[in-house]
């Protein structure tokens, strides 16, 4: 079983490196680089989800053989999971299991007014609201100078991602599970339920406490659910 996993805005493979020490012996960990970061840090960042899309397809398509494998993706990457499995169903077989964390489903985000573009202190302010990035970073500028970009960058393609109602697909044909922090407002609990409608299968929900970024305090618990799911497969 190969488990794939997208970061969130910012983020990077290493988000998810921690988890081999959860994960059942029978499931593969394959944390997946976004562009401009990690060992990919000399590839140009996105201009929209559907050149991250590409990219990660090309990324893991020699992989897509016979064997079961599964998504995981947190924010961000939960729209990068969606729109990633919608172009790998068409040319290959399906994954067993979608896991979505911290996302509102993507026909159900609200356009809202941008913040990729606003100047430093407004937008220091925004992703402070997150929770996820200690205050003390803002004031690291070689830190800043090298993150920034990749964030500002990956805020921008959720921003402008346009949920596409006029294309022709059919749901998902495997089970969805949707990770949730009770007090998220980036991905409030009124939009959850929306991911139902992407799947032909079941769609469990899974509520935890804590705002959007509640992976880190239960990342030991998230991954048990993982293997329970995905044993057996």
């Amino acid at each position: 079983m190969k488990l794939f996993c997208i970061p969130y805005a910012g983020g990077s493979a290493s988000n998810y490196t921690r988890w081999n020490k959860y994960l059942h012996n029978s499931i593969n960990l394959y944390p997946m680089e976004l562009a401009g970061r990690g060992m990919r840090y000399s590839k140009p960042l996105y201009n929209s989800i559907n050149e991250a899309v590409d990219d990660l397809y090309n990324l893991i398509k020699g992989e897509l053989n016979n064997e079961p494998y599964a998504f995981f993706g947190h924010s961000m990457g939960s729209l990068l999971v969606y729109e990633l499995g919608i172009k790998i169903i068409e040319k290959h077989n399906s994954p067993v299991h979608v896991f979505v964390s911290g996302g509102t489903a993507p026909q159900a985000r609200v356009k809202t007014k941008p913040t990729h573009n606003l100047p430093l202190e407004e937008f220091k302010k925004e992703i402070l609201r997150y929770e996820g990035t200690p205050a003390t970073f803002f004031d690291n500028k070689e830190l800043l100078d090298l993150f920034l970009p990749v964030l500002r960058s990956d805020i921008k393609i959720m921003e402008e991602y346009d949920y596409p109602y006029n294309r022709v697909f059919e749901p998902f044909k495997c089970p969805i599970s949707v990770f949730h922090g009770k007090t998220d407002f980036h991905a409030p609990s009124s939009t959850i339920s929306e991911w139902r409608k992407l799947t032909t299968e079941d769609c469990r929900i899974y509520p935890f406490e804590g705002g959007h970024f509640f992976i880190h305090d239960y990342e030991e618990e998230i991954v048990e659910i993982i293997n329970q799911t995905l044993i057996g497969f």
